[in-house]
């Protein structure tokens, strides 16, 4: 089992700016100067940083330098996984972070929680515990709008519309 780095030896090398979300090296390192931003975006577009031979998420970083303990799962408040902000961030269970996901790209009508089989009606959709409550309508905008009222039920604080 891998050793994870400890809050105290983050807090060395680096200092965290919970307004900006960013954190930035204390000292020079190789070839990066100290007061320099940490890490870089992955193709998933999480900011993460080499550190102690490891490649490491900043989201998760940033939870340890704060609260001193490695999250199991943390998700962005309002969806934009480079915004590190510790106001940002919240601990969740996977169910929690499934329920905060965007639409899906290939959404053939552009609305999350709509869709249409073959010919059909539109049909609201909302995942609860694994299971799809759904609900056939005359319009998309119908279906759209009982989706985001049965996110907002069962989600809670959870829920994304868009």
């Amino acid at each position: 089992m891998k050793k994870l780095i400890t809050a105290e030896r983050l807090r060395e090398l680096v200092s965290y700016d919970p307004e900006t979300g960013l954190m930035h090296w204390r000292e020079a390192i190789q070839r990066v100067r100290a007061g320099a931003v940490c890490g870089s975006l992955n193709n998933h577009g999480y900011r993460q940083i080499g550190i102690e031979k490891k490649t490491m998420m900043v989201h998760r970083l940033v939870w340890l330098y704060v609260h001193g303990y490695h999250p199991t799962m943390i998700d962005h408040i309002n969806g934009n996984r480079d915004d590190n902000r510790i106001a940002n961030l919240r601990e969740v269970t996977n169910s929690q972070n499934q329920m905060n996901k965007s639409r899906q790209r290939n959404s053939r009508l552009g609305l999350k929680g709509v869709s249409v089989r073959g010919r059909g009606r539109p049909r609201g959709e909302v995942n609860l515990n694994g299971k799809v409550i759904s609900k056939a309508f005359d319009t998309p905008e119908e279906a759209y709008a009982w989706a985001c009222m049965m996110r907002e039920q069962v989600h809670g604080d959870h829920a994304r519309h868009a």
